[in-house]
């Protein structure tokens, strides 16, 4: 069946045993057939899921900032930018926009931290903030400000 018929898979050729009025085999068993007689092509194993979930030890360690595409009932597109912390997992801000620019994370993280105050900074970084070609941008004690640097 398979020979005449190049692209089924054990699935379809189960699916017409059937319907010939034959009680066919276990999906699996006709694939171990068709793979014992060199009839389809091994896949490539897939990696297995990772088991160990990675969080921070204390609250308010780390915050993620993430970007999640929304449809509207009207057809629209949005974006939604949170902040989470990596610990609890709590949403510290949420926010909507029109895309995930560096300026909705921004704000979503300005957000956050005008509620929940400023991560403790880990040893050795010395101010938050991100950059984009042309641009940095930092929070510090005095609040965000935008300084100029070389790409």
């Amino acid at each position: 069946m398979r020979k005449d018929h190049q692209r089924w898979g054990a699935r379809r050729i189960r699916a017409e045993l059937r319907q010939g009025g034959i009680d066919p085999s276990a999906v699996s068993t006709i694939h171990q057939v068709l793979r014992r007689n060199h009839l389809v092509a091994d896949q490539p194993r897939k990696r297995p899921k990772a088991t160990r979930r990675f969080e921070r030890e204390v609250p308010n360690d780390l915050w993620q900032i993430d970007a999640t595409k929304v449809h509207l009932e009207g057809g629209q597109e949005v974006w939604i930018v949170d902040a989470l912390d990596d610990h609890a997992r709590y949403l510290l801000a949420a926010q909507a926009c029109r895309g995930p620019t560096g300026e909705a994370a921004w704000a979503c993280f300005e957000t956050a931290s005008s509620w929940f105050g400023l991560p403790p900074k880990p040893q050795g970084m010395f101010r938050y903030g991100w950059r984009r070609q042309g641009e940095e941008r930092t929070s510090q004690p005095a609040g965000p400000t935008r300084e100029a640097v070389s790409p």
